[in-house]
């Protein structure tokens, strides 16, 4: 089948390997510091009482900074933009050990790598509809 003279095929996208792995584990890495936030709140509001597990949140905690940290190598060696935007995460996520749990300087700490998790997810989001191949052309 011969094309018709001077129309020329979508041009497909650019395809990164790597940056689905990297949207993949910026997606794991919120999910994980939601799921520490959510306990954090429920333990704070004393809804849940983790008296006897007291360790779980500090696993927790750990699985997260390891998340964010892989997250951000992820997103650094496929050159995808979640990583420059999760990297400020990990500054307030150092820090917060330091600050005394049950205080409201620990939860606005916390709270302040929320704003790098969310443009991570945002840019995660934009790459996946760019890196998404064209729909063929229906043939008449």
């Amino acid at each position: 089948m011969s094309r018709s003279p001077g129309r020329r095929p979508a041009p497909s996208p650019v395809r990164r390997p790597g940056r689905r792995l990297a949207r993949t584990g910026a997606g794991a890495a919120a999910a994980l510091y939601a799921a520490n936030c959510a306990l954090g709140t429920a333990v704070g509001l004393r809804l849940v009482d983790t008296s006897r597990v007291h360790w779980v949140h500090h696993a927790l905690y750990g699985v997260v900074v390891a998340g964010a940290a892989g997250a951000v190598a992820l997103g650094a060696a496929a050159g995808s933009r979640t990583a420059p935007l999760l990297a400020p995460a990990l500054v307030p996520l150092g820090v917060l050990p330091r600050v005394r749990a049950p205080s409201r300087g620990h939860v606005l700490l916390a709270a302040s790598a929320a704003p790098a998790y969310l443009l991570a997810l945002r840019a995660a989001a934009s790459e996946r509809a760019a890196d998404r191949t064209p729909t063929a052309p229906r043939r008449r």
